[in-house]
């Protein structure tokens, strides 16, 4: 059985697929909730071939724990929105505007 490859890189967004109860959380400001499914972070080292990782998880922006975990424990979350379901930013919308008022 051949091992699975990574999609996973240094400073990648993942998520927990699996709670980890075990982690501490070692930051004060961290709440009691041990990691569980859904809790986000990023990768800050990828090791073993890609096939593990030293993940920094945040909740409401600042660090709850460093973690190491294996492939198959997170997800790639992807952060942008495909091209065909971005909405126009207020500056195209003004743009185009300015451009027809040029134009009339």
């Amino acid at each position: 059985m051949t091992a699975r490859t990574s999609t996973i890189h240094e400073l990648d967004s993942v998520e927990l697929i699996v709670d980890l109860p075990d982690v501490p959380l070692e930051y004060p400001d961290a709440d009691d909730a041990p990691l569980h499914v859904g809790d986000r972070g990023v990768v800050v080292f990828a090791y073993d071939d890609g096939r593990a990782f030293a993940v920094e998880f945040f909740r409401d922006e600042e660090t709850v724990a460093i973690a190491d975990v294996t492939l198959d424990q997170i997800r790639l979350v992807e952060l942008h929105a495909p091209a065909s379901d971005k909405k126009e930013s207020p500056m195209e919308g003004s743009n185009r505007v300015i451009s027809g008022m040029l134009h009339s």
